[in-house]
């Protein structure tokens, strides 16, 4: 077997994608969070082995299967930051070699196969990255929820919960995004939200585990509706400032739009958010990719080492018969506790 692993390890969820391309099998594996800067560098390390060990186990390979893995992880876009989780991978697997890259590269290459493009993704967290096809990376937000993530689920969640809040206790405009509190987190006074976020060992991702109520309430409610406009506003921002700093001109008799890949969870698990930003903007060809971003770190884990090209491209097509053919089963993804 040759085994090419793809992992996409983010703030609320880690999921990884093991490709044989002598069988031409595909095993998918999903299991908790290992952004190492919101569950510890151990963890992380430890989530990520142990959900590669499990998607081995299930296809009867061994590590010795692996060819070479790459780790698309939120949190480390510092190089120092990627040069240790690559050590702490290499070490705890011992044997298969190990790229790490932006979460956000791997949605762009599941999207666009390769291709140029720029990728929005907007889960727990948010950013922009863009690759014009000459290797070098271009990015905008990405900076946490202290200092950045505009238009994130956390920023949604947080000023959905400060509404609903308002609402609640007659400080604030009249919305349904109590209602949406109450039933969420079970809940029949604000204050009873306290121990439940501040108490909860995941903070960031209780908070943000209020979008999609937000999400549901904004073509019919007035302050979620605001809070989507604004998000919208935040991932133009973004797309654009990285749009920016790459060489293409937009929609020109030469270059097609520019493709902005869509990915994390605001994205895939609800229509509005598309929806509007297609509406926002016309100048870009926006898509959401058929395949996940774990995926797409399969397929950089296979062109890792080639250059830009016909080798290249024909790897992406051996990646994506692959993946054709994977798609027409039903996959199993499992939770790893």
């Amino acid at each position: 077997m040759d085994i090419f692993v793809g992992v996409d390890g983010g703030g609320t969820k880690t999921e990884v994608c093991l490709m044989d391309v002598r069988d031409e099998r595909v095993c998918t594996v999903v299991g908790s969070a290992s952004n190492p800067n919101g569950v510890g560098w151990k963890n992380a390390v430890e989530t990520i082995v142990a959900l590669i060990a499990k998607g081995l186990g299930e296809m009867g390979a061994t590590m010795a299967d692996v060819r070479r893995v790459c780790c698309a992880v939120a949190g480390v876009d510092n190089p120092k930051y990627r040069e240790r989780l690559s050590h702490q991978l290499k070490d705890a697997m011992s044997g298969p070699k190990v790229v790490v890259v932006s979460d956000a590269l791997a949605a762009l290459t599941a999207g666009t196969k390769g291709a140029p493009g720029v990728a929005l993704i907007a889960g727990t967290g948010s950013i922009a990255l863009g690759d014009a096809g000459d290797g070098e990376e271009v990015r905008a937000g990405g900076y946490g929820y202290l200092i950045g993530d505009e238009g994130s689920g956390f920023d949604i969640g947080r000023k959905g919960l400060m509404a609903a809040i308002a609402a609640a206790e007659n400080r604030g405009e009249p919305t349904k995004l109590w209602e949406k509190a109450e039933e969420k987190f079970s809940v029949s006074s604000p204050i009873q939200l306290v121990p439940i976020i501040y108490g909860s060992d995941k903070p960031v991702t209780a908070v943000a585990s209020f979008a999609p109520s937000v999400l549901e309430l904004a073509n019919y409610d007035a302050v979620a509706n605001g809070i989507l406009v604004e998000a919208v506003s935040h991932h133009l921002r973004l797309i654009k400032a990285v749009a920016s700093l790459m060489t293409h001109d937009e929609g020109s008799d030469a270059n097609p739009p520019l493709r902005v890949v869509l990915a994390g969870g605001l994205y895939t698990s609800n229509d509005v958010l598309f929806d509007r930003l297609k509406r926002a903007n016309q100048n870009y060809e926006f898509v959401r990719s058929r395949f996940s971003a774990a995926a797409g770190a399969a397929l950089r884990s296979l062109i890792a080492e080639v250059h830009p090209g016909e080798e290249q491209r024909a790897l992406s097509q051996v990646w994506l018969e692959i993946m054709d053919k994977a798609s027409s089963f039903s996959l199993d993804h499992e939770e790893y506790h």
